[in-house]
């Protein structure tokens, strides 16, 4: 493996390891004990309430601390049995932790108003009051202690090992396709993305059909999962009194189904900009119509050459310096000390992520690097993760959970920077340029085109659920469906995905539902943050670290109004941020022209 994760534990299973296990496991005891001591919230009682919490968010920590270190493991070698057995283990222990947490939401939905006001003007809890006010609402929507123990239980058997089969299955699969070479070759499952988005378009289509082939061969068992998770899903929806599946994913993502709405209805009123950008990528490819092997491939651009991993990151360094000289510090840090893992090779799980712990306050960087912009664009965006969670380090857990949504605008403006560096500096050839603009191009591709197909794929497949099992042919259909819908005729049949709800791992997580629109979210949400920074230069980065630090004790909508002093419920806020993406993709013409 590339990084390091000393800080960590010194080594897995060894002596200090075992260690924090045995005081972790000793500690949720002792928390479930007091909890079950505990009564109704009153003056006389509020010390007691108190140390319950603060025992619940170190505890929470710990957990976390923990479930990262063993995340990096299993991406790192998804054949390591060792390591998916102790993961396994955690998520067991993490269901006593479900459970607590649920009694303790239980409790504090029993509050009064008058003593929820009190306990949270406490000092040691002001700056837990939002976090605490989720909490006793979560209280609404759940069934009884009994019934959320045993559904918490259950789900280590259930809805988290469909979800682990699928990450042991996905990191073990591999596929032939063709080099440029015109022989045949066999890839990890891991490679697939880099291998469809290359520069080489015979072997993004190889590469497209042989992993498609392979997926088909275990069709039945990814089905078999997405079914499983969706169906868990309905039942524990129903038994707790919610009347929609998109509302638990609202809540998880601190935002109002209104809001949703209003920004696919954007994407919607202005879909010409991206098709109109991927017909014309096409049309300076070479070919008339796309597939989805040609949405993340960069054009036949003059005087590139493969970006190696030592100059792809220090075109970010340079960026980030020059910009936002805290991030690029933050930047040097991370790679002098070793937290990121980007070697392809095998047994590595397919994707990347950015985790971290608020024990060591440290981030890792999990990813596959292949040698291209977008890779290059993958890395500035993971370090965007990274960043927020270092901004944050000062705060305390119950302050500091943010959402998919919010954490998405922070890795996109790093994305923005990295852009916008290049863009604005003589030192580099228009050659240069036009690599990234083409990269911009393709992010808003995905963006207001891939991204709302997975989301309305997913949703159809939820309504569906509601009946009854899905079949495989129907999943494919749908997304057929959905593609031919979002793209109109920009994509040619044979470049259709039926496959893409088998290998899009986001599908499969089990802990965050409807995984894929903060993406988008995000974005659109980070391009209005980075056009005021355009408009106020480094004086506006004060208040975009105020954003970030009060992304974990704010709803979205509350965020952004006391950020930007922005409506995010009116489409026309959205829709003025996809516009502005009409520069970008200007530039591209006028540089190629």
């Amino acid at each position: 493996m590339d990084w390091d994760l000393s800080s960590y534990f010194k080594e897995f299973n060894g002596p200090d390891y075992q260690a924090f296990k045995a005081d972790l496991l000793r500690d949720l005891k002792q928390a479930t004990d007091n909890l079950t001591q505990l009564d109704n919230l009153s003056d006389s009682n509020s010390e007691a309430w108190t140390r319950i919490i603060e025992a619940l968010e170190d505890l929470s920590s710990r957990f976390g601390h923990l479930s990262s270190y063993l995340e990096c493991l299993c991406a790192a070698d998804a054949t390591d049995d060792g390591y998916s057995a102790e993961y396994a283990w955690l998520k067991e222990h993490a269901a006593g932790m479900n459970t607590l947490n649920a009694q303790f939401n239980s409790l504090l939905g029993q509050t009064s108003d008058e003593a929820f006001a009190k306990l949270t003007s406490i000092p040691e809890l002001e700056d837990a009051a939002f976090y605490l006010a989720e909490c006793r609402s979560k209280a609404q929507y759940q069934m009884e202690d009994a019934a959320e123990d045993l559904a918490s239980e259950l789900n280590v058997n259930g809805i988290n090992a469909w979800s682990q089969l699928y990450d042991t299955l996905s990191g073990q699969l591999k596929f032939q396709y063709v080099d440029e070479h015109g022989e045949t070759q066999t890839a990890p499952m891991g490679q697939r993305v880099s291998l469809i988005s290359g520069a080489n378009r015979d072997v993004r289509i190889s590469a497209f059909h042989g992993s498609n082939a392979a997926w088909e061969e275990h069709e039945a068992t990814c089905n078999a999962a997405l079914n499983a998770l969706a169906g868990t899903r309905h039942s524990l929806d129903k038994r707790r009194g919610s009347d929609h599946f998109l509302n638990e994913a609202c809540r998880e993502a601190r935002l109002e189904h209104a809001t949703l709405d209003a920004m696919f209805q954007a994407i919607d009123d202005t879909i010409d900009l991206p098709r109109n950008i991927l017909g014309y990528r096409s049309q300076q490819m070479g070919f008339e119509k796309a597939g989805y092997y040609d949405l993340y491939a960069p054009m036949d651009l003059p005087d590139q050459e493969p970006i190696s991993w030592e100059s792809g990151t220090q075109l970010v360094q340079g960026a980030f310096d020059s910009a936002y000289p805290a991030l690029g510090a933050f930047n040097k840090e991370l790679l002098e000390k070793r937290w990121v893992d980007y070697q392809p090779r095998d047994n590595k799980r397919p994707g990347g992520f950015c985790t971290g712990s608020q024990l060591n306050h440290e981030s890792r960087i999990y990813m596959t690097f292949k040698d291209t912009m977008t890779a290059v664009t993958t890395y500035a965006h993971e370090v965007g993760h990274a960043w927020h969670s270092r901004v944050m380090s000062s705060q305390r857990r119950f302050a500091s959970d943010y959402p998919m949504t919010l954490a998405e605008s922070a890795s996109t403006f790093a994305e923005l920077l990295l852009s916008d560096g290049v863009l604005s500096k003589s030192a580099f050839s228009d050659a240069q340029k036009l690599t990234l603009l083409d990269s911009d191009a393709t992010r808003i591709m995905a963006f207001l085109l891939d991204i709302p197909v997975r989301y309305r794929w997913e949703e159809r497949i939820y309504e569906e659920r509601r009946v009854g099992i899905v079949s495989v042919k129907r999943m494919k259909k749908i997304m057929v469906e959905e593609q031919q819908k979002q793209f109109g005729d920009k994509l040619n049949e044979d470049g259709l995905d039926p496959y893409f709800w088998c290998s899009k791992l986001h599908f499969y997580i089990d802990d965050i539902r409807f995984y894929n629109f903060p993406y988008t979210f995000g974005y659109l949400l980070s391009v209005s943050l980075f056009a005021r920074f355009k408009e106020e230069g480094s004086s506006f980065l004060p208040s975009y670290e105020t954003f970030l630090q009060k992304s974990g004790s704010m709803s979205c909508e509350q965020v952004v109004q006391e950020t930007l002093g922005e409506n995010i419920q009116d489409p026309a806020f959205w829709k003025r941020a996809i516009e502005s993406l009409n520069e970008p993709f200007t530039k591209l013409k006028a540089l190629l022209d």
